[in-house]
């Protein structure tokens, strides 16, 4: 977000009970909050970028790729799309394609130059579908931009709060399954990194039971019924 360069608070978490990362700071006199999760329902990257005051979210957000590829613009839609690389003798064969979409309350979203530009907006809500061409291990003939359009149409139609509510409720019904509580020192209140740093000389059990947490928000996030571990 244009300003951000002076930012200051700066704070992030990942909250893994509800699958969700938040990002939040101060720039300029407005304190700014972004919201991101992957959504199990909609099958797209959600990312709501919000301001204490209104007109104040403006930026310019593009795509790039390592691989062979390119970007373009087409239906209202920022389009980056590509195939895998050559290795170790085998051609790449795995073809993909990412769409982006914005929606903007107040303010202005646009297209210019392969890019979304957002002006003066209150919030702002980015919508980003990937899909491609993989139907299972031997079979590479699926349409990755059909796939990857039909998840964004879809999930551009819901409020951002029902998504999000959706997305959580669907994730809880795997997290939710284990608790595990071996005790909590006030460690708790320090930073992750502090609380990882210091480890070895204090008193930390929750961080133990965190990191087996942690372990859990990553398969359950990694690996659904019908798709490849």
């Amino acid at each position: 977000v244009e300003g951000a360069e002076k930012a200051t608070h700066y704070y992030r978490d990942l909250n893994i009970e509800k699958a969700l990362a938040t990002v939040t700071y101060q720039a300029g006199g407005v304190h700014y909050k972004r919201e991101i999760f992957s959504s199990f329902t909609d099958q797209v990257m959600i990312v709501r970028l919000t301001a204490d005051k209104p007109g104040k979210i403006s930026f310019t957000a593009g795509m790039d790729t390592q691989q062979k590829g390119g970007v373009r613009t087409e239906n209202g839609k920022l389009i980056l799309s590509g195939l895998t690389s050559d290795h170790e003798g085998e051609k790449g064969q795995i073809r993909f394609e990412s769409q982006v979409k914005v929606l903007a309350e107040g303010g202005r979203a646009s297209l210019q130059n392969n890019a979304w530009v957002v002006k003066n907006a209150n919030t702002a809500t980015v919508y980003i579908s990937i899909a491609t061409n993989f139907k299972n291990y031997h079979d590479v003939t699926g349409n990755e931009g059909a796939k990857a359009a039909s998840y964004l149409d879809q999930a551009i139609k819901k409020k951002y709060a029902d998504a999000l509510t959706a997305h959580i409720k669907f994730y809880q019904q795997y997290f939710n399954r284990v608790k595990f509580n071996i005790g909590v020192t006030d460690a708790v209140n320090k930073p992750t990194d502090q609380r990882i740093a210091e480890f070895a000389k204090t008193n930390d059990p929750h961080l133990a039971a965190l990191y087996f947490q942690f372990g859990r928000y990553l398969l359950i996030c990694r690996s659904q019924p019908g798709n490849q571990p």
